[in-house]
């Protein structure tokens, strides 16, 4: 009795995934583990520039926030928190890299 609920996964069986992941044996030498590697690291690179940007906004809203603070210990005391918290998560994240 042959078993209809079987499907062949192997390199002849003619199963093929789909969309850029399914290059396996194409011409061009791209496979699916290059494109997946590729994927991650602009990945990584696009949340390494977010995680800058976002760096770049903290420490621009804490020094107002120090500038605008008027000798009042909590307000620079909340900014160089705001700042020293900035530098930390970009720290994180490149070493992350």
């Amino acid at each position: 009795m042959k078993n209809y609920l079987a499907i062949d996964l192997g390199p002849d069986g003619g199963f093929r995934g789909l969309g850029p992941l399914g290059l396996e044996g194409q011409a061009g030498g791209s496979s699916a583990i290059s494109v997946f590697s590729r994927t991650i690291s602009s990945a990584i690179g696009i949340m390494t520039v977010i995680a800058i940007i976002w760096f770049i906004f903290q420490f621009f809203t804490g020094a107002i926030s120090i500038i605008g603070a008027g000798g009042d210990k909590a307000k620079i005391e909340a900014a160089r928190q705001k700042i020293t918290t900035g530098l930390i998560g970009l720290v994180v994240v490149v070493v992350g890299i």
